[in-house]
């Protein structure tokens, strides 16, 4: 029976980039860069839904 998966494999993933520590790096650099993108644009996204239903229930509260 062959087990697929756990700290094995992955601790053989990242013994595939052990050779290319700069590449590692930029990798896990990139990932986060692009985390913290996501986050600000569903919080900008977030944030400018409330806005429109704020300003609407302000103009029309008769509708709420």
């Amino acid at each position: 029976m062959t087990h697929h998966g756990g700290p094995s494999y992955a601790r053989s993933c990242l013994r595939d980039l052990r050779p290319l520590p700069a590449l590692r790096e930029r990798l896990q650099e990139d990932l986060t860069k692009a985390g913290s993108m996501i986050d600000l644009i569903l919080s900008g996204i977030a944030a400018l839904l409330i806005l429109v239903y704020l300003v609407w229930a302000l103009l029309r509260p008769e509708d709420f």
